[in-house]
Protein backbone atom coordinates (compact mmCIF):
# COMPACT_ATOMS: atom_id res chain seq x y z
CA UNK A 1 0.00 0.00 0.00
CA UNK A 2 1.04 3.81 0.20
CA UNK A 3 4.19 4.51 1.94
CA UNK A 4 3.86 8.14 2.71
CA UNK A 5 6.85 8.27 4.90
CA UNK A 6 8.99 7.20 2.35
CA UNK A 7 10.36 10.58 0.75
CA UNK A 8 12.79 9.72 -2.34
CA UNK A 9 14.72 6.53 -3.57
CA UNK A 10 18.96 7.20 -3.68
CA UNK A 11 20.84 4.98 -5.89
CA UNK A 12 24.61 5.08 -5.91
CA UNK A 13 26.12 6.93 -9.18
CA UNK A 14 27.90 3.78 -9.95
CA UNK A 15 24.85 1.49 -10.24
CA UNK A 16 24.63 1.15 -13.98
CA UNK A 17 20.79 0.24 -14.08
CA UNK A 18 19.33 2.15 -11.79
CA UNK A 19 18.89 5.71 -11.00
CA UNK A 20 17.23 8.19 -9.01
CA UNK A 21 15.73 11.42 -10.29
CA UNK A 22 13.82 14.27 -8.62
CA UNK A 23 14.12 11.45 -5.60
CA UNK A 24 12.35 8.82 -8.10
CA UNK A 25 13.33 5.30 -8.65
CA UNK A 26 14.60 4.42 -12.59
CA UNK A 27 15.65 1.23 -14.24
CA UNK A 28 17.61 3.21 -17.26
CA UNK A 29 14.85 5.54 -18.25
CA UNK A 30 11.84 3.38 -17.40
CA UNK A 31 9.44 5.11 -14.26
CA UNK A 32 9.91 2.49 -11.66
CA UNK A 33 8.05 3.52 -8.73
CA UNK A 34 6.93 7.31 -7.69
CA UNK A 35 8.38 8.54 -4.41
CA UNK A 36 5.11 9.54 -2.72
CA UNK A 37 7.00 12.01 -0.48
CA UNK A 38 9.40 13.62 -2.97
CA UNK A 39 9.93 16.81 -4.39
CA UNK A 40 8.47 18.24 -7.93
CA UNK A 41 5.05 16.26 -6.96
CA UNK A 42 2.97 15.25 -9.61
CA UNK A 43 5.79 16.08 -12.49
CA UNK A 44 7.24 13.14 -14.32
CA UNK A 45 11.18 13.48 -14.17
CA UNK A 46 12.29 14.98 -17.74
CA UNK A 47 14.63 12.32 -19.18
CA UNK A 48 11.92 9.56 -18.22
CA UNK A 49 11.42 7.97 -21.24
CA UNK A 50 8.52 4.78 -20.04
CA UNK A 51 6.29 4.40 -17.11
CA UNK A 52 6.13 0.98 -15.86
CA UNK A 53 2.81 -0.57 -14.51
CA UNK A 54 3.30 0.08 -10.99
CA UNK A 55 5.02 3.52 -11.50
CA UNK A 56 2.63 5.00 -8.87
CA UNK A 57 1.09 2.55 -6.72
CA UNK A 58 3.06 4.03 -3.60
CA UNK A 59 1.27 7.53 -3.91
CA UNK A 60 -1.49 8.24 -1.52
CA UNK A 61 -3.66 9.77 -3.45
CA UNK A 62 -3.88 10.96 -7.51
CA UNK A 63 -2.61 13.94 -8.05
CA UNK A 64 -4.05 16.90 -8.66
CA UNK A 65 -2.15 17.69 -11.90
CA UNK A 66 0.12 15.34 -13.45
CA UNK A 67 2.90 16.66 -16.04
CA UNK A 68 4.47 14.66 -18.55
CA UNK A 69 7.90 15.92 -19.80
CA UNK A 70 8.76 15.93 -23.57
CA UNK A 71 11.00 12.92 -22.96
CA UNK A 72 8.05 10.36 -21.98
CA UNK A 73 7.15 8.80 -24.71
CA UNK A 74 5.60 5.41 -23.70
CA UNK A 75 2.81 4.47 -20.87
CA UNK A 76 2.18 1.01 -20.07
CA UNK A 77 -1.19 0.48 -19.14
CA UNK A 78 -1.80 1.12 -15.30
CA UNK A 79 -5.04 -0.58 -13.49
CA UNK A 80 -3.73 1.58 -9.89
CA UNK A 81 -6.69 1.09 -7.47
CA UNK A 82 -7.57 5.14 -6.09
CA UNK A 83 -7.00 6.79 -9.43
CA UNK A 84 -3.59 8.26 -11.20
CA UNK A 85 -4.52 11.86 -12.01
CA UNK A 86 -7.47 14.43 -12.26
CA UNK A 87 -5.87 16.50 -14.90
CA UNK A 88 -2.66 15.75 -16.65
CA UNK A 89 -0.44 18.40 -18.72
CA UNK A 90 1.58 17.27 -21.32
CA UNK A 91 4.98 19.06 -22.64
CA UNK A 92 4.34 21.22 -25.45
CA UNK A 93 7.60 19.74 -26.61
CA UNK A 94 6.31 16.06 -26.39
CA UNK A 95 6.23 14.36 -30.24
CA UNK A 96 4.18 11.51 -28.80
CA UNK A 97 1.11 12.61 -26.28
CA UNK A 98 -1.25 15.84 -25.95
CA UNK A 99 -3.79 16.76 -23.12
CA UNK A 100 -6.69 17.57 -23.91
CA UNK A 101 -9.72 18.49 -21.20
CA UNK A 102 -6.95 17.02 -18.56
CA UNK A 103 -6.55 13.46 -20.19
CA UNK A 104 -4.10 12.40 -21.98
CA UNK A 105 -4.30 11.52 -26.13
CA UNK A 106 -1.76 10.36 -29.08
CA UNK A 107 -0.03 13.69 -30.60
CA UNK A 108 -2.17 12.94 -33.48
CA UNK A 109 -5.59 12.73 -31.27
CA UNK A 110 -6.47 9.26 -32.65
CA UNK A 111 -5.60 7.26 -29.14
CA UNK A 112 -7.20 7.77 -25.51
CA UNK A 113 -4.33 6.82 -23.62
CA UNK A 114 -5.39 7.32 -20.33
CA UNK A 115 -8.51 9.57 -18.76
CA UNK A 116 -8.37 11.85 -16.26
CA UNK A 117 -10.14 10.33 -12.72
CA UNK A 118 -13.83 11.00 -13.30
CA UNK A 119 -17.21 10.74 -11.34
CA UNK A 120 -19.53 11.65 -13.93
CA UNK A 121 -18.64 9.65 -16.57
CA UNK A 122 -16.06 10.27 -20.15
CA UNK A 123 -17.22 11.24 -23.66
CA UNK A 124 -14.85 10.12 -25.69
CA UNK A 125 -13.69 12.28 -28.32
CA UNK A 126 -14.87 12.40 -32.03
CA UNK A 127 -12.58 11.37 -34.28
CA UNK A 128 -10.95 9.26 -31.57
CA UNK A 129 -9.74 6.07 -33.41
CA UNK A 130 -8.37 3.43 -30.49
CA UNK A 131 -8.85 3.54 -26.42
CA UNK A 132 -5.76 2.44 -25.24
CA UNK A 133 -5.97 -0.21 -22.93
CA UNK A 134 -6.52 0.72 -19.34
CA UNK A 135 -7.72 4.11 -20.93
CA UNK A 136 -10.66 4.08 -18.71
CA UNK A 137 -9.78 2.72 -15.56
CA UNK A 138 -10.65 5.67 -13.51
CA UNK A 139 -13.61 6.50 -14.94
CA UNK A 140 -16.75 6.00 -12.90
CA UNK A 141 -20.46 6.53 -14.30
CA UNK A 142 -21.41 6.13 -18.28
CA UNK A 143 -18.74 6.00 -21.55
CA UNK A 144 -19.62 7.82 -24.45
CA UNK A 145 -17.85 6.20 -27.23
CA UNK A 146 -18.18 7.66 -31.31
CA UNK A 147 -18.73 6.09 -34.46
CA UNK A 148 -14.88 6.62 -35.29
CA UNK A 149 -13.46 4.34 -32.25
CA UNK A 150 -12.80 1.11 -34.56
CA UNK A 151 -9.84 -0.06 -32.43
CA UNK A 152 -10.80 -0.95 -28.09
CA UNK A 153 -7.61 -2.56 -26.39
CA UNK A 154 -9.25 -4.09 -23.18
CA UNK A 155 -7.55 -6.93 -22.03
CA UNK A 156 -8.25 -5.65 -18.30
CA UNK A 157 -11.84 -4.61 -19.38
CA UNK A 158 -12.39 -1.15 -18.62
CA UNK A 159 -12.24 -0.71 -14.60
CA UNK A 160 -15.17 -1.80 -12.15
CA UNK A 161 -16.56 1.86 -12.75
CA UNK A 162 -18.00 1.61 -15.71
CA UNK A 163 -21.80 1.71 -15.28
CA UNK A 164 -22.60 2.07 -19.26
CA UNK A 165 -21.29 2.43 -22.70
CA UNK A 166 -23.16 4.48 -24.94
CA UNK A 167 -22.46 3.60 -28.60
CA UNK A 168 -23.67 4.79 -32.05
CA UNK A 169 -26.09 2.03 -33.42
CA UNK A 170 -24.16 -0.16 -35.37
CA UNK A 171 -20.98 1.12 -34.79
CA UNK A 172 -17.66 -1.28 -34.23
CA UNK A 173 -18.24 0.63 -30.47
CA UNK A 174 -21.47 -1.57 -30.24
CA UNK A 175 -20.44 -4.76 -31.61
CA UNK A 176 -16.70 -4.88 -29.10
CA UNK A 177 -18.99 -3.45 -26.11
CA UNK A 178 -21.78 -6.55 -26.78
CA UNK A 179 -19.66 -8.91 -27.95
Amino acid sequence: GPAPHLAEFIVSSENKEYCAIAGHLLYKTNLITYAPGAKNYGAIPEGTCSISKEAFRLIPSPFEKLYIPCSLSEIKPQYVRGGWFYNAEVSPDNVDFKAIDGSIYSSDEKALVRAKISKDGFVVPEGTETICEGALYDVHGDVTIPETVKNIEDAHGFGRNVKRMITPKGSFAEWHVTD
